[in-house]
């Protein structure tokens, strides 16, 4: 699938909201999140293996951040977390049985961020501002 920037295989053509939306929409006619979580519900394969290949992805992206940076903490901020929070354990259950490196596993604690989707945006507000004090 390509990503709105033009490239293939960037995570978030895997993960947000938009890009489910417009792969369920191959399969079957689908206008809302809500729609594919209730045929996820209803146990129908295809939505199953979109949601659950999504989760995959997050948590595959939280085994390289704690590899490369071993951090004490990662606080996700994800679009499906935010609207579903039963998706916030399956999340944390997949990190830590499945993907995260063993020898790291009790390493770090994962948090859900409390900021939502305000949370990128005042991330990359700090970044720049810290980007900006690092010129001067």
């Amino acid at each position: 699938m390509m990503c709105d920037c033009g490239k293939a295989g960037c995570l978030q053509t895997y993960i947000n909201i938009s890009s489910l939306l417009s792969e369920a929409n191959k399969i079957r006619p689908i206008r809302t999140i809500e729609e594919l979580f209730e045929a996820r519900r209803a146990g129908e394969r295809w939505a199953c293996y979109l949601i659950e290949r999504a989760l995959m992805y997050i948590a595959i992206t939280v085994n390289n951040v704690v590899c490369m940076y071993n951090p004490d903490s990662v606080i996700l901020s994800v679009e499906l977390a935010d609207k579903y929070p039963e998706v916030y354990e399956e999340i944390e259950e997949l990190c830590m049985s499945r993907f995260v490196w063993e020898p790291l596993r009790e390493s770090f604690s994962i948090f859900r961020s409390e900021l939502q989707e305000q949370g990128v945006m005042i991330g990359s507000g700090l970044l720049s501002q810290i980007r900006l004090f690092e010129l001067e």
